[in-house]
């Protein structure tokens, strides 16, 4: 019998008591919810003895914390024609979570009014496109807003009545005016309570900073801010705080204006900084809470080279490191198009000129060149194809090279006599070249050519396998180059990993060498990476010497955590050309390394997905191609522990919509 039921996520939510039916087939659960309790859907988790109780379907231990009923206020237009297109909006609250919008008859049949999808949603306000049908009749027509707490008022009101007339409209232009009543002679009606909508208004007294432009101020560069408003001819001093790194001229007064010019250490620290305008008075108020803070961001970055340029379809993951510059904030790496790659977490160097990631490209990845883009909040390197931002699927090996036409060539023998130049006359036909005019274009780029590293001595390529399990007993293979007998393998900070085998230096067919070593891994051994250290044997040289790995990130050993659960994700409809944010949540998402959609065909995902503190949430950027096919793409989470589910339910699929 059920004796505990659990809520995940369970903030804002008390379970106050459990009781399960005589029958064994209902269980009746308290709930206290909280009035802050946040909005969305919760799996319920219903335990005996201990054991968790598993659900008969994938979405039948869920259920959705919602709010109050929408509320409809008033629609625009009231009145359209059979067989007319018009832009519907609908004015009223507590549309944040709309599903669906009818329009239907007075008994909730048809009512020949088509909604085009997508319907562009606010807490406020909906807008739709509306497509009245040829034959449909005239009449009165009940607009409806459904969320996930149910639906607005079936009560038929002028705020939610559109009538089908048959009679021509005619367009009336706006008039600004002074407030009119109008008075209509006949019975008095039922009141009816409406809310009145207009545009935010600010009053302000005196002196006030309406706006800031720009808002960035760019290290090691000389920026000029533009403060604009009113009452500023009295302005005595701009400050920014902190001010280390900044040094700001003083204000040059206009009539409505305030040009400040400030000069960005290419040191200073990056942040959010406190903006004020100071006059006789004292601080000036702003427009808007917001003007009152300028970030110092680092320059636009700059993509200047990838290494390797090439990845082989199928392969494991290689490390591809980026050359430039201004990486220091970057937010994300982005490879276009991004279909059938997999881009994991990414780290950028100290001075920002480099960043390194692992990419690999599917067996079935299509050929050909893809272009590197780095984003930061100062801006992003170009998506247009170019020297230094290519990478290329597909076997350098095997690129096709095109014959080069050359002018015919003489080749004379040295050992030759020389022959005697007899002057005669050639005759041939008459013979025509067309040659094609041509522009010639002189570009002016940057030649770049990819690091080569040299190594002396023994060097180890990398680990295979690269990530275990806990519980895991086997052998790791440490490919490499000179490598002596007698070498050692050890872990730094290997906490639950044990050495089984001592390492034994062994030859592959083609003789090339290679580190073999047994080690058992703790089940109950943390998830983190750690890094392997080989040593020479004392015995052949003087000393112990560390034995050097091709690249840092190569010689690391990942025990994998748990395998990650996507309980739901936000939002779960976007539009095509549309850059939106993916919110994730579910368990074991603190080791994420990446985030991938099937199908991916049209959709790129940001290589960087950005984790909450205790792990129950990430975000991801999506740049959704306008000619991405339409329709339900499965969300999956990538760890080291695995990846998330493969059946696609309601929490982790993202629906695809053509504008």
């Amino acid at each position: 019998a059920v004796d505990t039921v659990d809520l995940v996520p369970s903030d804002g939510i008390v379970v106050r008591a459990v009781a399960a039916a005589a029958d064994g087939r209902t269980v009746a659960v308290d709930l206290d919810i909280a009035a802050e309790a946040a909005l969305g859907e919760r799996r319920v988790i219903a335990r005996s003895g201990g054991t968790a109780i598993p659900s008969a379907t994938t979405d039948g231990n869920r259920f959705y914390l919602a709010g109050e009923l929408p509320r409809i206020d008033s629609i625009s237009p009231i009145q359209l024609n059979p067989g007319q297109t018009a832009d519907l909006t609908i004015r009223g609250v507590r549309f944040s979570a709309t599903s669906e919008v009818r329009i239907e008859r007075p008994d909730g049949s048809d009512g020949g009014v088509e909604i085009e999808l997508p319907i562009e949603i606010a807490p406020d306000r909906i807008q739709a496109r509306v497509q009245v049908a040829s034959d449909a009749p005239a009449g009165l027509r009940r607009v409806r807003v459904v969320t996930a707490a149910g639906a607005s008022s079936d009560v038929l009101t002028p705020a939610n009545t559109l009538t089908v007339v048959t009679d021509e409209l005619t367009e009336i232009p706006l008039v600004a005016t002074r407030a009119l009543s109008v008075f209509k002679p006949g019975p008095a009606g039922t009141p009816i309570e409406t809310a009145a909508y207009g545009p935010i208004l600010g009053v302000a007294r005196g002196a006030v900073v309406s706006d800031v432009q720009p808002r960035l101020l760019e290290t090691g560069r000389v920026t000029r801010l533009q403060v604009t408003g009113r009452g500023l001819d009295a302005v005595t001093e701009v400050t920014i705080a902190p001010a280390v790194g900044l040094a700001i001229s003083a204000p040059v007064i206009a009539e409505d204006r305030i040009e400040v010019d400030v000069a960005v250490a290419a040191d200073a620290e990056l942040g959010i900084r406190a903006f004020e305008v100071a006059g006789p008075d004292g601080v000036l108020p702003t427009a808007r809470a917001d003007l009152a803070a300028i970030a110092v961001v680092a320059p636009v970055p700059m993509l200047e080279g990838v290494d390797p340029e090439y990845l082989l379809p199928g392969a494991p993951a290689r490390q591809v490191t980026l050359v430039g510059r201004n990486f220091q904030q970057a937010t994300a790496v982005r490879v276009l198009p991004q279909n059938d790659l997999v881009i994991g977490a990414f780290v950028v160097s100290g001075d920002g000129s480099r960043i390194t990631l692992p990419i690999s490209a599917g067996a079935a990845a299509t050929l050909g060149p893809r272009t590197v883009v780095v984003e930061t909040p100062a801006g992003a390197t170009s998506s247009e194809p170019a020297v230094g931002n290519r990478l290329y699927i597909g076997d350098p090996q095997a690129r096709s090279v095109n014959a080069l036409v050359g002018p015919i060539l003489g080749v004379q023998r040295a050992a030759s006599p020389p022959v005697a130049a007899i002057p005669a006359i050639a005759q041939a036909p008459l013979l025509g070249v067309n040659r094609p005019f041509q522009t010639i274009v002189q570009t002016d780029r940057l030649g770049f050519a990819q690091p080569i590293g040299v190594a002396r001595g023994p060097i180890l390529f990398g680990v295979e396998p690269a990530i275990v399990v806990p519980g895991f007993e086997g052998d790791l293979i440490l490919p490499g180059a000179e490598v002596l007998a007698g070498t050692t393998i050890a872990f730094e900070d290997g906490v639950g990993i044990s050495i089984i085998r001592p390492a034994q230096v062994e030859q592959d067919a083609e003789g090339r060498r290679f580190v073999r070593v047994g080690i058992a891994v703790d089940p109950a051994a943390p998830a983190q990476s750690h890094r392997i250290r080989a040593e020479n044997p004392p015995s052949q040289l003087d000393v112990a010497v560390e034995i050097p790995f091709a690249d840092a990130q190569s010689g690391r050993l990942s025990v994998a955590g748990e395998q990650p659960i996507i309980q739901s994700i936000s939002p779960v409809l976007a539009l095509s050309g549309q850059q939106v944010v993916l919110r994730i949540r579910g368990l074991n998402l603190a080791t994420a390394t990446a985030v991938r959609l099937v199908p991916e065909t049209g959709i790129a995902v940001g290589s960087a997905p950005t984790v909450s503190a205790d792990g129950s949430e990430l975000s991801v950027a999506l740049d959704i191609d306008p000619l991405a096919e339409p329709g339900a793409r499965l969300v999956q989470v990538v760890g080291p522990g695995g990846v998330s589910s493969e059946v696609a339910d309601a929490s982790n699929t993202l629906t695809i919509v053509r504008p």
